[in-house]
């Protein structure tokens, strides 16, 4: 397992654990994960309307470790969780890979 980072707009960021293969590829896995949470024709419950007659997501940690748990790791692999939630980061965690959302 490996930890990871999940920085969002002007909150801490969460410290999860996670398969070390999906942070090895972590590019990869963002993009898939991007992919599926813009697609309009899934309807994840994170869909706003925007005021203006538009869509647009809203979501935290949880949509990202949820995504990795039913749809990339299998019932073989140890699964995806939270270590800190609202975690402040330090300079000892500079190496950690990190994702910015």
């Amino acid at each position: 397992m490996a930890k990871l980072l999940l920085y969002f707009y002007r909150t801490p960021c969460d410290l999860i654990e996670c398969p070390q293969y999906i942070v090895d590829d972590l590019d990869r896995y963002v993009r898939k994960f991007d992919k599926w949470l813009y697609n309009p024709k899934n309807d994840h419950g994170m869909w706003m309307d925007d005021g203006f007659g538009g869509r647009g997501v809203n979501f935290n940690g949880d949509a990202f470790v949820n995504w990795l748990n039913q749809y990339v790791l299998t019932e073989d692999d140890e699964k995806a969780y939270f270590v800190d939630r609202n975690y402040q980061s330090n300079e000892n965690d500079k190496n950690y890979p990190h994702i910015y959302f």
